[in-house]
């Protein structure tokens, strides 16, 4: 029953230290062992014979060592020759559940040698979440970004997702974005074992983290070392759909006899069917009008959306002898979405469409005229039911081996392979009316849109069919070769224990490629047979009447009383009733726009020297750790550079191509070297102090330092990369405090200091250009020209609170209850991206942010609610029009319970978004650009253990 593990004495560890136990017995043997299981189940019951101080001593000690389960060396066993203190042997005993998981995390944290927290499984295959970065959210300082209310990204003290550094098993998660920030969404949690958030770094760690290093940690066969079957049968219900879909999972564990040889593998599928109503604006058009802002659109959105998940891993363990270990594990997982988009859009700025306009209502804000009611005739009215299909899949392998000759000398190593691939569609018919409306939009409150001068949005003959048109199977691809040689050799002289040296080299390719299809209203007409209509404010179209019909949104939503509902818009099923999508496929060719287009490859090669500490301090241990990590990158990026005289603008699909442009490849090297210390003081048994100093990097993302320019006419706006961007840099500095209160409770506080040296930020010049219309003529348009630069640093600093504890010290029934709560302020300054230019704020950060849980659980049942709330940030400080983007602050309030039939069977209830929380932003005028309604989510389903 799991492995054994051979305990030095405890040091007097108070009784609130001690883990409840459900069984023990008095020493007797001098020197005997104690087998701990991996997981365990806190009872409701009391003990009929209470512990001794000794006894809870050792258990305290165990508590502490079940990190060992995750992969830890333990702690050498010290004799002090007395019977009076020998180990004591201990039936075996366990702890899951809430309880569990929580003194699991506890001891990862308490025993790392740098600054760490961590989430632990409450048992094997059940993670405290239905997603990896809503239970990141529950650590001090992690904040989660949301797509229709599933978590997905992770913000680590206020710094963007882009800051951190994923890794699984410890080897590079590949990301098939352009970005370095992981979308947490792709791996289904019941395979995670436990998650740590490294806040320090060691000079052994991969680089690349101006935040955190994420590591996620799968099942080890043989460190759990019993056979293990775990079959979930759940199923999601998502409220504004009102529809369920399934959610199974399977996971097996198993040793052959012997105890040599250890295998494990999960399978599971997840599908979520979701609604999601959205209002959507694009900010306030300084150019159309010259003397107040008008909208440049305003999308009211019904999304029907179609999210599945399959994640397979396999772990294979050999274990010939004490002396040899290795490990095999592999990994695929697919998120597949498909999104049909149902909009009803007013395009207020199409100079094309625009008739009288009338503002019967002015706001000035900052100095800006803004037209809070609107009046206006032949407005450009798109209704388009678009089909978003993204296909992402990754694959994984990884081996690795250990090696230990002896008691002084240990090599591990290892290699790897990661493959993410992402194959990205948008397609529809491009619908477009003519419309007389008037636009209501008081500062911070959803327009209201009423259709004047006798126009009928339900009439379909009002609407024409200009193109189908869209990317189609446009991919990503992100692969990562990595191989790895480390040893550490015990030294034992003084203070210096023992010497970790190591080197690394890893090659990353980054491609992206673009495939645009349009086909025409020509086209279309021969292909359905009907005629076309060639004089039209949108040029040649086709009668769009046969393809549209009616959008219901549901009169629970918000859009009650914004918009008329419901609404025409595109229906693909009744185009491809008359024309199937592949014969529009191969109608007209496909267009690789190469201004899109880009490539970044980076070889890597990192060596490392690592001191390992132990001394005292005024009579009190002290451990930590030295050392220097340098890295050399040598970058390769291509794309190709735009003629920008040469920009053309379909008026049809609303896209922007560039015909006329030059391959660029760009090389470079540099680098970088980055020490860093960790301490650790032992103040009592249950009081740690901690220091972490260092100097650390983060690579800018991939698809910044390509060559390309992407252009889009459509609001004006060009954005180039840059190949010579530098990394960020920063110093850091971590001073903690850790209290142990017993049976897995601990209180934490973490004082932090970043000096980043530099930022990457945006820098915009505005200059006219002459674009050709597609359908004849052209138009002299200002376009605001961004690119990426080095800036200025800031200074980044802050404190994380955490607590969490079960209440054992109440009477019953009170001591079944127990909380979990972390608090973070950060402050951040602001940021000049040159110097002498304009101070801004840095995007990503809220100032305060805080998770609190409070759960109560027995033997046969847990229960949780969990609130999660962080204060509004800046996205983007410009955006399409200078006015920028801003998400105002949010809570989310979400709850599990979890019920045992019986031993081997239990049920389990999610909810999530209970208060229906809306997600919101809005521009430096204060006008909204972003509700998001994403509903409540239900899972519900039956766990079997075996």
């Amino acid at each position: 029953m799991g492995r054994s593990l051979e305990l030095p004495p405890p040091r007097a560890y108070p009784p609130h230290v001690a883990f409840v136990m459900l069984g023990w017995r008095n020493p007797t043997p001098p020197k005997t062992t104690m087998k701990i299981r991996r997981f365990l189940t806190v009872s409701c019951a009391a003990s009929p014979n209470p512990p001794t101080r000794r006894s809870l001593g050792y258990l305290a000690l165990a508590g502490l060592s079940a990190a060992v389960a995750l992969g830890q060396t333990p702690p050498p066993p010290t004799s002090t020759g007395s019977a009076d203190t020998a180990p004591v042997q201990l039936d075996t005993f366990i702890v899951s559940g809430i309880s569990g998981g929580l003194a699991n995390a506890s001891n990862i944290k308490r025993k790392a040698d740098v600054i760490v927290d961590a989430i632990s499984a409450e048992s094997i295959g059940s993670f405290p979440d239905n997603n990896v970065a809503e239970s990141l959210q529950r650590i001090p300082g992690v904040q989660i970004e949301r797509d229709r209310g599933e978590g997905t990204e992770v913000s680590v003290d206020g710094l963007d997702p882009k800051f951190n550094f994923e890794t699984f098993n410890g080897r590079v998660l590949s990301s098939a974005t352009g970005s370095r920030a992981f979308d947490f969404r792709l791996f289904d949690p019941t395979f995670i074992e436990a998650i740590t958030v490294y806040k320090t770094p060691s000079a052994d760690l991969l680089e690349g983290a101006l935040s955190a290093t994420i590591d996620l940690a799968t099942l080890r066969p043989l460190d759990l070392g019993v056979r293990r079957v775990v079959v979930n049968l759940g199923a999601n219900y998502e409220a504004n759909s009102n529809r369920w879909s399934a959610n199974p999972s399977l996971l097996y564990s198993d040793v052959l006899p012997g105890g040599k040889f250890g295998f494990s593998f999960g399978a599971s599928y997840t599908q979520r069917s979701m609604q999601t109503y959205s209002f959507n604006g694009y900010g306030m058009d300084p150019y159309a009008h010259p003397t107040y802002l008008v909208p440049n659109a305003n999308y009211y959105n019904d999304d029907v959306e179609t999210r599945t998940r399959q994640n397979y891993v396999a772990t294979l363990q050999f274990k010939p002898s004490s002396i040899f270990e290795a490990t095999i594990d592999l990994l695929y997982a697919r998120l597949l979405t498909n999104d049909v988009n149902y909009n009803d859009a007013l395009r207020y700025d199409n100079s094309s469409f625009d008739g009288p306009v009338t503002s019967t209502g002015i706001t000035v804000v900052n100095g800006q005229n803004y037209a809070t009611t609107l009046s206006e005739t032949n407005i450009d009215y798109r209704n388009n039911g678009r089909d978003d299909i993204n296909d992402w899949r990754t694959y994984s392998l990884g081996a690795s081996f250990k090696l230990k000759p002896s008691d002084r000398i240990e090599v591990t190593g290892g290699a790897s392979y990661t493959n993410a691939q992402q194959l990205i569609s948008s397609l529809g018919l491009e619908t477009i009316g003519a419309a007389s409306a008037t636009y209501n939009a008081p500062l911070g409150q959803i327009p209201t849109t009423t259709f004047t001068a006798g126009f009928d949005p339900l009439n379909p003959n009002g609407f024409l069919a200009t193109s189908y048109n869209g990317s189609y199977k446009e991919p990503i691809t992100d692969k990562n070769y990595d191989g790895r040689l480390d040893a550490k050799l015990k030294l034992g002289w003084g203070a210096l224990e023992s010497l970790q040296f190591g080197v690394r080299g890893a090659d990353r390719d980054n491609e992206q490629r673009s495939n645009q299809l349009t086909v025409p209203a020509s086209t279309l007409a021969q292909l359905l047979g009907v005629p076309l209509i060639s004089n039209t404010a949108a040029g040649p179209a086709i009668s769009a009447a046969p393809f549209v019909g009616l959008v219901r949104p549901s009169s629970s939503s918000f859009f009650s009383g914004y918009v008329p509902t419901p609404w025409l818009a595109f229906q693909q099923a009744n185009l491809f009733a008359r024309v199937s999508q592949n014969a529009l496929l191969k109608s007209t060719p496909l267009v690789d726009e190469l201004a899109n287009d880009f490539g970044v490859k980076e070889a890597t090669l990192a060596e490392y020297f690592r001191l390992n500490l132990k001394a005292s301090l005024f009579g009190l241990p002290l451990s930590g750790n030295l050392g220097l990590r340098a890295v050399t990158t040598n970058q390769t990026s291509s794309g190709y550079a735009p003629n920008l005289n040469n920009i053309v603008f379909s008026q049809a699909g609303a896209s922007t191509s560039v015909p006329d442009v030059t391959p660029s490849l760009i090389k470079r090297s540099y680098t970088d070297w980055l020490p860093s210390l960790n301490t650790k003081l032992d103040v009592t048994n249950a009081f740690d102090l901690r220091f972490g100093a260092a100097r650390v990097m983060s690579r800018p993302d991939l698809s910044l330092l390509s060559t390309g320019t992407s252009v889009n006419a459509n609001v004006y706006s060009i954005t180039s990369n840059n190949p010579n961007l530098k990394p960020y840099y920063a110093n850091q500095f971590n001073l903690s405090a850790e209290y142990a209160l017993g049976t897995g409770g601990l209180a934490s506080v973490n004082g932090f200091y970043k000096q980043i040296q530099s930022f990457i930020t945006t820098e915009t010049t505005y200059q006219p250009l002459n674009v050709k219309i597609d359908t004849g003529g052209s138009e002299t348009l200002n376009f605001a020209h961004s690119f990426p630069a080095n800036g200025n640093g800031a200074d980044l600093k802050g404190v994380e609170l955490g607590y969490q504890q079960r209440f054992t010290f109440l009477p019953a029934p009170f001591n079944q209850f127990g909380m979990q709560a972390n608090y973070t302020y950060v402050d951040a300054g602001s940021i000049k991206a040159v110097a002498g230019g304009p101070s801004l704020a840095l995007t990503g950060v809220s100032r305060n942010s805080y998770n609190v849980a409070g759960y109560y659980e027995c033997k046969w049942f847990n229960v949780r609610l969990a609130y999660d709330y962080r204060d509004g940030f800046l996205v983007d400080p410009s955006s399409y029009f200078g006015d920028g983007v801003y998400t105002e602050s949010l809570g989310v309030l979400d709850g599990t319970f979890r019920f045992k039939v019986t031993q081997n069977v239990s049920v389990y209830f999610n909810a999530n978004n209970i208060t229906n929380a809306y997600l919101k932003q809005r521009t430096i005028y204060n006008v909204l650009r972003l509700v998001e309604d994403d509903g409540r989510r239900y899972t519900a389903g039956v766990r079997l253990e075996f």
